[in-house]
């Protein structure tokens, strides 16, 4: 009996092997469009591609970008500028995609487009440094892909969505590792979504490789504005030697990174060309009517049960309500220990109020 599992479990991975070795035909047909080609995995993917023969449509940030791909490449190539970050250069890149590739729709979409923005604590961040790298990351790849979607559809083609181990492991705060963890939510709900129509959706995670993403003096630029922006109070609590220790890291970061980008542009064009956590520990935590709780979103729901819940266990709930009818229902059932307020988590000025 053991003869034959083994037997169909060789079998199905030689099945496996040929299936991931066999090659899509007629590559020289099929039109590819690349997000982020001034330089890193997007111009590598875009000159790989074009070598094997494939109708790359390049899309570049700058002109200068654009020239130094097309000085390497046939004349098969075409590029395109596009700022992910704007909806209109999003629709005209779209239309200059779909001028091309007509009726035959487009075989692969690859969303390369990325910035790391500001890496650091959490605590040193403000909204607009976690924004603006969610704009390009996440808004911007979704956008794109929404918007060239149905080409792909027509040819019942690739979604090629670049991620990182980072969205997986969350090593630093800011705005990067939170947008490539929503690049993941985002692939796997469109993967479901497509596959009715034959579209494939692949999901690329790079390890640390030296591109722009990676650059050390930038990282290190960037993480010393943060601290710059930070309160006294902050800088005060992390001290001098941290900041010394984390530049000194950011700065030797080129040097630990691996050189051979093709590795992930091979995993790349591979995906375009071949056919509960367990809860431990049960100690409750001592003195629980000393311990201060806030909650958003306590007018119903989890947020009104969870307020409710821990009144009973004798905790000091501040509960944020939108409105003061939900504050006043939520303050009719608990005790006088709990406390509520009314902040707008979308406004600013709110937030800052009920902080």
């Amino acid at each position: 009996m053991w003869l034959y599992l083994l037997a169909l479990v060789g079998l199905w991975n030689l099945l496996r092997l040929f299936r991931e070795r066999k090659v899509v035909s007629h590559l020289q047909d099929k039109y590819v469009f690349i997000t982020g080609c001034d330089s890193g995995f997007g111009n590598l993917l875009a000159r790989q591609l074009d070598r094997r023969g494939m109708r790359v449509l390049a899309a570049c940030l700058t002109e200068k970008g654009a020239e130094q791909l097309r000085s390497k490449t046939s004349d098969r190539l075409e590029t395109v500028i596009l700022d992910v970050t704007k909806t209109e250069s999003i629709v005209a890149a779209t239309q200059w995609v779909k001028e091309r590739v007509g009726n035959t729709g487009l075989w692969g979409l690859v969303n390369n487009a990325g910035i790391s923005g500001h890496l650091g604590p959490n605590e040193w961040m403000n909204k607009q440094n976690i924004a603006s790298v969610l704009d390009v990351n996440l808004l911007g790849m979704i956008e794109v892909t929404l918007s060239t979607v149905p080409l792909v559809r027509k040819a019942r083609g690739r979604v090629v969505n670049v991620a990182s181990i980072a969205g997986r492991l969350s090593f630093c705060g800011g705005g990067y590792c939170i947008s490539k963890y929503g690049v993941e939510a985002f692939s796997d709900s469109l993967r479901r979504e497509l596959s009715y129509f034959g579209v494939k959706v692949a999901i690329v995670e790079p390890g640390f490789f030296r591109t722009d993403v990676t650059n050390g003096v930038t990282l290190s630029s960037n993480f010393q504005m943060l601290w710059d922006q930070t309160s006294s109070e902050v800088r005060e609590v992390y001290g001098e030697n941290y900041l010394a220790s984390y530049l000194k890291m950011l700065n030797g970061l080129d040097q630990r990174c691996n050189k051979d980008l093709s590795l992930v542009t091979d995993c790349m064009e591979h995906a375009l060309t071949s056919c509960h956590p367990r809860t431990r520990e049960r100690k409750v935590v001592s003195h629980l009517q000393d311990k201060y709780v806030f909650i958003t979103g306590c007018d119903s729901g989890f947020g009104n049960l969870l307020a409710r819940q821990l009144d009973r266990r004798g905790m000091r709930v501040l509960a944020a309500c939108l409105t003061e009818k939900g504050a006043e229902q939520l303050r009719s059932k608990t005790s006088d220990r709990l406390e509520t307020v009314i902040p707008d988590v979308t406004k600013t000025e709110s937030i800052v109020a009920a902080t």
